[in-house]
C-alpha cells in the first residue's frame, strides 16, 4: 500500500507542476492537441487526465509505435537511438488529422530528446502546424 500511496503522491505532484507550467508558459495554451510519447510511463494519462481549464484534446491513444521492441536505456548513441525508434514505426490512427494543428508533446523522461524530437518531426509530416515538448522528471531526492 505504501508503494501505491507514494505513485500516486508523485502523480499528484507533477500534474500540479505540469499544470503550473502550462499556465505560466503562453505559447502551450495555442495547443489543440496533448499527446504523451508512446510508451511513456502509463500513470503521464493519469496527469494529463488531471489538467483542467485548457481547450487541448488528447490524442495518446491515436499515437502508437508499429513493432516496439527494446528499449532506449542502454543505447548510447543518438544516432543509436534514432535506428532503433525508427524501426519501431510511428504510426497515428486513420482518424486523427493533424493538419494545421498545434500539438503539445509530453514524455516523462528527458535523455538525450531523441525520441521526442523523432515523434514531432513525424507530427510535423503529417500536417502539425507547431510541435511544442514538455519532459516532467520526478527526482528520487527531495
Amino acid at each position: 500500500q505504501s508503494a501505491q500511496k507514494d505513485t500516486t503522491s508523485d502523480r499528484d505532484v507533477l500534474t500540479a507542476e505540469m499544470q503550473k507550467r502550462l499556465e505560466e508558459l503562453p505559447y502551450f495554451k495555442l495547443a489543440d492537441y496533448i499527446c504523451a510519447v508512446p510508451s511513456s510511463n502509463p500513470f503521464m494519462r493519469d496527469i494529463i487526465a488531471g489538467l483542467y481549464g485548457f481547450s487541448f484534446t488528447d490524442i495518446s491513444d491515436k499515437v502508437s509505435w508499429r513493432d516496439k521492441n527494446g528499449s532506449l536505456k542502454n543505447v548510447e548513441t543518438a544516432e543509436e537511438k534514432l535506428d532503433m525508434i525508427q524501426s519501431w514505426g510511428m504510426t497515428f490512427d486513420s482518424a486523427l488529422d493533424l493538419k494545421d494543428k498545434n500539438v503539445l508533446l509530453v514524455d516523462d523522461m528527458y535523455y538525450s530528446g531523441v525520441t521526442m524530437q523523432y515523434i514531432a518531426m513525424k507530427m510535423k509530416d503529417a500536417g502539425a502546424k507547431r510541435v511544442f515538448g514538455m519532459a516532467l522528471v520526478k527526482s528520487l531526492g527531495k
